[in-house]
């Protein structure tokens, strides 16, 4: 999906969007790997192609898993591709 998401940002498809979605929305297990890689994986998506991220309710997966306290390292960088989104008056 980075990949794919890195080549061309623009056509990227919705469905695995909302895949990432769910992953993240569902909440962290014991060492899963899989949901700190879909967080990653959408805050990239944020930055790359807003406009897919935001119609598949990507902020409030973030907003989600910036109140979820086990990933207080991955915080900063959550926070931050909220801020940036939020920050542009065009997106709001």
């Amino acid at each position: 999906m980075r990949k794919i998401a890195f080549i061309s940002p623009s056509k990227f498809p919705l469905l695995l969007c909302r895949s990432l979605v769910s992953i993240a929305e569902g909440g962290k297990k014991e060492d899963d790997r899989l949901h700190r890689v879909s967080v990653a994986c959408l805050c990239e998506l944020s930055v790359l192609n807003h406009k897919v991220f935001i119609e598949a309710n990507g902020v409030s997966a973030l907003t989600f898993c910036l109140l979820d306290t086990s990933l207080a390292r991955v915080s900063e960088a959550i926070l931050a591709c909220l801020l940036r989104l939020f920050n542009n008056p065009a997106i709001r």
